[in-house]
């Protein structure tokens, strides 16, 4: 038991203290605010693929055109914000750059902080439109948080990372029951402490969005911005890496 305690003291110590960590839990808090500002203006998760796969054939069945094409849209634009990291972190990498991945958070960055400044000068109607492009962001972020922990991190995957909690719990209790466990199903304390962590700043992250939403409204894209800003001056200042050829 002792020992169980302090594998995930450990485990929790490196969590805090390692930079892939901290990053991903910075952006799965960014991520998460963002997604319950598009929540609260257009009434849609707009990182749920899953979700929104499920709406697209529910309207598809209903025979509602309109709201199939919206949702098709947030799919298309998920995937092309995915598509967006992939390239310009291989176009980063040809160029040799010292730091490849804070280039597609320098977009995401650039776009939130205009969609933040955008919501104030934009016609009511326009708003809708506009906050469907958060999706393009998440996709964006999201595969460039994948890239960056070799699949290990999804900032806005929870179901994903819901299910390897699960999974994680479930290695260590048939653990803890004496039977023989194969090193490939071994529990891993550090994953499991880094997922709990991932959860956790994703419900912060998500409160905080609400309840600046609720005073500045779609403006809260630009602190969200400027965390943004922080975290590319500090990767690019302290960890130049590249992805090893």
């Amino acid at each position: 038991m002792y020992d169980r305690a302090k594998a995930i003291l450990s485990a929790l110590e490196r969590v805090v203290t390692e930079p892939e960590s901290q990053l991903g839990l910075t952006l799965t808090a960014v991520a998460a605010a963002a997604n319950a500002c598009g929540f609260l203006a257009v009434g849609r998760f707009l990182s749920h693929m899953s979700g929104v796969v499920s709406t697209m054939a529910f309207h598809a069945a209903a025979g509602e055109v309109e709201i199939l094409l919206l949702m098709a849209g947030v799919f298309i634009l998920f995937v092309a914000g995915a598509a967006c990291s992939a390239m310009i972190v291989n176009e980063a990498v040809r160029r040799r750059y010292r730091n490849v991945y804070i280039w597609p958070l320098i977009l995401e960055a650039i776009l939130l902080a205009a969609y933040g400044i955008g919501s104030t000068m934009a016609l009511p109607e326009w708003r809708y439109d506009v906050v469907i492009g958060f999706s393009f962001l998440m996709g964006l972020q999201n595969a460039t948080i994948t890239t960056i922990s070799g699949a290990r991190m999804r900032t806005t995957h929870i179901t994903g990372v819901v299910t390897d909690i699960g999974t994680e719990i479930g290695r260590l209790l048939y653990e803890r029951s004496g039977r023989r466990v194969i090193p490939s199903l071994t529990s891993n304390p550090y994953k499991l402490v880094l997922l709990l962590c991932l959860v956790t700043s994703f419900f912060l992250g998500g409160v905080l969005g609400v309840l600046s939403f609720t005073q500045i409204g779609l403006l809260t894209c630009v602190p969200l911005a400027l965390i943004l800003a922080v975290v590319i001056i500090i990767m690019h200042r302290y960890y130049p890496n590249r992805p090893e050829k």
